[in-house]
């Protein structure tokens, strides 16, 4: 009888801990976007296009606080930086002209006006 008390109690202590140390959920998702170019492989001369959206948080505390409509939006291509203040991102960057194979990296970064992280995503172009 006490080794079934004591197996049951060691169970018992185990499952709290195992549940007592689990990450707790966020209130709120976490923030993420969705940057889309026309081209992986691009050529010189050409036209680099690049489209963005972000998931909208909307947060409501019971004082009306919502998530604002506008985003910050900044891409980097090769030196040369774009910024956008709506929704969603639509920019385009012209493709340099280089000797040989070249990889090039497009940076995008969204900032959203009610979280205090942004989304951030790199490319690599050939």
């Amino acid at each position: 009888m006490k080794k079934l008390i004591v197996i049951g109690v060691t169970t018992l202590t185990a499952l709290f801990a195992v549940l007592g140390f689990a990450p707790s959920a966020n209130a709120y998702p976490q923030t993420s976007c969705k940057v889309s170019i026309n081209a992986q492989k691009v050529f010189e001369g050409t036209k680099l296009h690049v489209t963005g959206e972000v998931q909208k948080v909307v947060t409501d505390d019971g004082l009306g606080r919502a998530a604002a409509t506008t985003n910050s939006w900044i891409a980097e291509f090769n030196g040369e930086t774009k910024t956008t203040e709506s929704d969603s991102l639509d920019v385009t960057f012209d493709v340099p002209e280089v000797d040989a194979k070249t990889v090039l990296t497009l940076h995008v970064q969204a900032i959203m006006p009610d979280v205090t992280d942004g989304c951030d995503q790199s490319l690599n172009i050939t």
